[in-house]
């Protein structure tokens, strides 16, 4: 998938790739390149997340969905997609059938922080990226954009890091597509 928006990147920098009504987002291929670059930097060196590791993401389709995804693809780190519609119960059977070490929580709905203190009892009271939970001993990070972002998170926006281009194409390399799927 690294390689395929590359060369769509180079075809069409200036193509939009996506347009988000809702946030109103447009992204070129070029924008998203550099975004999934920057935030797979941010998986590594700030999240500590690395090849074979587990994620989720839990919220509605906003921008940080593919970004959250391509980022992770592009270090082989498998990712759960959450749709909403579940009940606290079944997504907290999803998450403990996941193992992952990080979850994601996208802009909206507004509600959807009380639902994942429900889920992840202790959260609200935790260190931001530090999360020490019975019920989830691998879970260590909440990262939520927008409003979402309360008590025991951290800030989806402060997670990327520009430059490091070298560090995520050295990572992805390392990737097989054994490394990026995701089943349950």
């Amino acid at each position: 998938m690294h390689e395929m928006l590359e060369e769509r990147v180079k075809k069409n920098p200036d193509r939009e790739m996506f347009v988000f009504v809702s946030d109103n987002e447009r992204v070129t291929f070029a924008e998203l390149k550099k975004r999934i670059i920057d935030l797979a930097a941010g998986f590594l060196l700030k999240l500590g997340l690395r090849r074979g590791d587990r994620i989720a993401v839990l919220g509605a389709n906003h921008v940080e969905w593919p970004l959250i995804t391509g980022a992770a693809r592009a270090i082989g780190v498998g990712v759960a997609n959450m749709i909403l519609g579940h009940t606290p119960q079944t997504f907290r059977g999803m998450m403990s059938q996941i193992s992952c070490k990080a979850l994601f929580i996208t802009r909206s709905p507004d509600t959807l922080y009380p639902m994942v203190c429900e889920i992840i009892p202790g959260l609200s009271e935790s260190i931001p990226g530090d999360l020490n939970s019975k019920e989830f001993p691998d879970l260590k990070k909440v990262i939520a954009a927008g409003s979402n972002c309360k008590g025991g998170m951290l800030n989806f926006d402060n997670i990327s890091i520009s430059g490091h281009e070298e560090d995520v194409a050295k990572a992805a390399k390392k990737v097989t597509i054994d490394d990026i799927i995701l089943c349950f």
